[in-house]
């Protein structure tokens, strides 16, 4: 029977990883479809020639983590394909985020492989009493190869 504390570790331990994994998730969703949303409304507000939506706020609601939802309503609108420099912006926006994300997943990988996140892997990993994986073990360097000493030479 775990000890109170265990349960509450445990529990405190799933809410942190709620955090720190779904939310972000759900933040992403919620951008790109406010970016969507505010594509949408701005192509409705030109169609009916009323005041539209500024640029910079199309612009910023997709350097928000939104310009998958922006890119897909303006092909699924045909809104501001043409327009210079917006549609070369937008597109620099998608080249930035790209690179920050896979600079955050490096740094994550990184992370996630110094011996001290493995050594904390292994520790976790024993409290609860699995078995290593290889993945998390950390490598070690094969037995140096000793040379045979070499039989006396006879005769002569």
């Amino acid at each position: 029977m775990p000890a109170p504390i265990e349960i509450v570790t445990a529990i405190g331990a799933g809410v942190l990883m709620t955090l720190v994994l779904v939310m972000p998730v759900i933040g992403l969703i919620r951008n790109n479809y406010r970016a969507y949303d505010l594509f949408r409304r701005d192509k409705r507000l030109s169609e009916q020639s009323e005041q539209r939506i500024p640029e910079w706020q199309l612009l910023e609601a997709a350097r928000n983590w939104g310009w998958f939802g922006a890119k897909l309503a303006q092909r699924r609108f045909r809104h501001k394909t043409r327009k210079e420099p917006f549609r070369s912006d937008l597109n620099g926006i998608g080249v930035v985020l790209a690179v920050k994300f896979a600079l955050v997943t490096l740094a994550g990988i990184y992370v996630l492989n110094l011996p001290q996140a493995r050594d904390l892997t292994k520790d976790l990993q024993q409290m609860r009493g699995d078995t290593i994986a290889s993945a998390t073990a950390t490598a070690t360097a094969p037995e140096p190869v000793r040379p045979r000493p070499r039989p006396p030479m006879l005769g002569g």
